[in-house]
């Protein structure tokens, strides 16, 4: 008697993430904490386009996900080509300026043919004294985001947030479409 054994070939998928941002935001910061858990007290700005990659793997659907994340620091650096569009805003800025730099992304974003989905990270959190969870919800009041998008709240110095954020965005059974939901990620308690 022979036994057939069944090896399951895990569905193999690439996400494409664009990181935009003012110049000072965080794009950078949040990539090297994503891959390699570093973080820079030093700033040095970024004067081409960064890209980098990490997998997951997700038991329960059988794939593997491969995170492509690309920092561009103008949206007209953004092509048709990435499923997910991530603004990245400095947290520690006046409200009014957190507001008209993601009018200045959304505006340039929505010319696009082909949409994708946007996210809004807010970076340097750990800088202010207020709770995340309470942060996220003053500025997802006070920002006027457009009702699709999903708010991170993140720190790439405490690395708070950042891997939540993609792993959320790389999730298996998420089609890389547009949600028509209201949501805001939290982060998960320590």
């Amino acid at each position: 008697m022979g036994c057939s054994s069944h090896k399951v070939i895990p569905q193999v998928k690439v996400i494409r993430i664009a990181l935009i941002g003012t110049r000072g935001s965080g794009k950078t910061a949040l990539i090297s904490s994503f891959l390699m858990r570093k973080f820079a007290l030093a700033y040095v700005p970024t004067t081409t386009v960064n890209i980098g990659m990490k997998s997951y793997s997700f038991k329960d659907s059988n794939a593997i996900v491969t995170i492509e994340v690309w920092e561009l620091y103008e949206a007209k650096g953004v092509s048709d080509s990435f499923n997910y569009i991530v603004i990245v805003l400095d947290c520690t800025k006046p409200a009014e300026e957190l507001s008209e730099e993601l009018l200045s992304f959304t505006s340039a974003l929505s010319l696009r043919s082909t949409p994708s989905h946007m996210s809004v990270a807010l970076t340097k959190c750990d800088c202010l004294p207020e709770a995340h969870q309470k942060l996220l919800t003053a500025m997802q009041k006070t920002l006027p985001l457009p009702e699709d998008v999903t708010l991170y709240a993140t720190s790439a110095s405490d690395q708070a947030g950042i891997d939540f954020m993609f792993r959320d965005l790389a999730k298996a059974d998420r089609a890389p479409t547009i949600s028509r939901d209201t949501s805001v990620a939290a982060l998960p308690s320590a």
